[in-house]
């Protein structure tokens, strides 16, 4: 997708949403600060149009998801990761299963998240939160729930398995839930 086709509006395609959800608007930051390393930064506007030309083309090709060659801007692979075009990339989605004991020898349930990549994180994690126990505690009067394991953690695990993997090695990310860990792994190497 070219710049002028981002600033041309909605379409089959595009939607644009007037304000952010409140459910996703942790992930998106989540996304900015994946495609700029300096990390990034939403601003709430009145209009999704206003929204969008705020991150122009010059933001977009100084987070190097847009290229220009020969007056004309293309997408980068981050960009395309990011839209969730991922044909080029029949790799890139995460796989998630619950084993039964200890060894991947069988599972009980599994089930593999494509799209753009911040819906892939929301969507593994969420696989992990419903695959878990989930407890409570009585304080007070008041009642305060629990999952077994540390939530944030699950979600960083997840989030960096997707921002530091390599998309130039076979393979797609794992996320095994075993009766006694959670393991996520993802292709490549450490360099």
């Amino acid at each position: 997708m070219t710049a002028e086709e981002i600033f041309a509006g909605e379409s089959e395609n595009i939607e644009f949403k007037n304000e952010i959800p409140v459910k996703s608007e942790k992930y998106m930051k989540t996304v900015v600060a994946f495609a700029n390393g300096k990390g990034g930064k939403l601003t709430e506007t009145d209009t999704a149009r206003e929204r969008i030309q705020k991150v122009g083309k010059n933001q977009l090709l100084s987070w190097k998801l847009l290229m220009e060659r020969d007056g004309v801007c293309h997408p980068t692979n981050g960009y395309l990761l990011l839209n969730g075009d991922t044909a080029e990339f029949s790799d890139a989605a995460i796989q998630c299963a619950v084993f039964k004991g200890t060894v991947r020898d069988i599972f009980i349930t599994r089930k593999e998240f494509t799209g753009a990549i911040y819906e892939q994180i929301e969507d593994a994690y969420n696989f992990v939160l419903q695959h878990i126990d989930l407890g409570s505690r009585i304080e007070g009067i008041g009642r305060q729930d629990y999952y077994e394991l540390p939530v944030k953690t699950i979600r960083e695990m997840i989030s960096n398995a997707v921002c530091h993997r390599s998309y130039l090695t076979p393979g797609k990310i794992q996320v095994a839930l075993f009766d006694d860990r959670l393991e996520v792994t993802s292709p490549g190497m450490l360099d």
